[in-house]
């Protein structure tokens, strides 16, 4: 009976420490990339203050709605912006996938915040030489745009 109440004991303390971080992971993955402080003087000034400035009032906007789509597209264009004035592409080229993901996953049916998730998630894509993952995405963007009932209306509209 000792033995059973220790081994129970030990199977009860490695499940604790196998699942604390399984949660601090998670908690993790729906974590907003941080923008990096720049090094060094890189663009005109105010170019990096308006780029803080949008970053800091998506995170704002989130936190007050975190289902508010429009600011993940906000936060993934500052991401594309900030990698290509820095050169941190790999950094930031992954935290606007991670946001533009979010919108692309969500169920909402906002087929303008999608089309814009999908075409920058392609550029995005491209930039990472990450072709043929690229040409699947916009792929998609070519058959949300064919899809849509407006599109379908002037195609079978005689000219």
């Amino acid at each position: 009976m000792k033995n059973f109440k220790n081994i129970l004991l030990i199977a009860l303390l490695a499940g604790t420490t196998f699942a604390i971080p399984a949660c601090n992971n998670a908690a993790k993955q729906d974590e907003i990339p941080a923008l990096h402080e720049r090094k060094k003087a890189m663009g005109p000034e105010d170019e990096r203050i308006k780029i803080k400035d949008t970053y800091d009032k998506a995170l704002v906007a989130l936190k007050a709605n975190p289902e508010d789509l429009k600011q993940y597209v906000t936060l993934a264009t500052v991401y594309i912006s900030e990698g290509r004035i820095t050169g941190d592409n790999t950094y930031y080229s992954n935290a606007a996938v991670k946001m533009l993901n979010k919108v692309i996953e969500s169920n909402t049916g906002n087929r303008d915040l999608q089309f814009q998730a999908l075409s920058l998630k392609s550029a995005v894509l491209l930039n990472m030489h990450q072709f043929k993952d690229a040409l699947d995405v916009a792929q998609r963007v070519l058959l949300s745009i064919i899809l849509t009932p407006a599109f379908l209306v002037r195609l079978l509209m005689p000219m």
